[in-house]
């Protein structure tokens, strides 16, 4: 019963086999740990049934390895819960098959279809079977709409919108007063300087043609001997 097998030293677990497994009632499993589980062989995975894992306390997942994941036969997950996932450590978890998510309660199972795409979970150990990351495929965290993420997008508006919540200089449409005074006065000083250029030359302008009224036209005698 659970007794027997909550006072069963962690270390007596690794003599266990899968037909052993096979042969425990299910509720000797509710006096599983998480170091009888780390020191079980994960071929003895493969005596699991549904209902053991319905009795097994979800704190036993915690020494659960990746291979003892690969072991489980997907039928065993059925007797999954919230807390057993939840227990669960993420490298297990990318161990994963499609086939073992899709026995897991609530129709296809509570994580076959987290992207929403009525697909099994994408590459829950496809990933790393293809020599990628185990979370290859997975969809990446953020609003699915395209939304920024919460507290503003760090780059602003790619489109020349200030950033979300509001912008530190103030409105782009309506600078600030220091900055209406710099270009004011910047504006005036240009405005002179075109103004002073424009009077000197209308003034050398106005020498040259007095100069060349003053001079003698080319075919006009003059009292030179030759």
């Amino acid at each position: 019963g659970p007794m027997h097998m909550e006072m069963m030293p962690p270390p007596a677990m690794a003599g266990m086999d899968a037909d052993m497994m096979g042969n425990m009632p299910p509720h000797c499993m509710g006096g599983m740990n998480a170091d009888h589980m780390g020191n079980m062989p994960p071929e003895c995975m493969a005596g699991m049934d549904g209902p053991m894992m319905h009795m097994m306390p979800p704190e036993a997942m915690g020494g659960m390895g990746p291979m003892h994941m690969e072991m489980c036969p997907p039928d065993a997950m059925g007797g999954m819960g919230p807390m057993h996932m939840e227990m669960c450590p993420p490298d297990v978890a990318s161990a994963m098959s499609p086939a073992q998510a899709e026995m897991m309660p609530g129709g296809p199972g509570p994580m076959a279809d987290m992207d929403g795409d009525g697909m099994p979970p994408p590459a829950w150990g496809d990933g790393a079977a293809a020599g990628g990351s185990p979370l290859d495929g997975m969809a990446p965290i953020g609003d699915p709409m395209g939304a920024p993420p919460m507290g503003g997008d760090p780059m602003g508006d790619a489109m020349g919108g200030p950033p979300m919540g509001g912008t530190p200089m103030g409105d782009p449409g309506a600078p600030p007063p220091a900055f209406d005074g710099a270009m004011a006065a910047m504006d005036t000083a240009a405005s002179a300087n075109m103004a002073e250029g424009m009077e000197a030359a209308n003034t050398a302008a106005d020498a040259a043609d007095a100069a060349a009224a003053d001079a003698p036209a080319d075919d006009a005698p003059t009292d030179d001997v030759v």
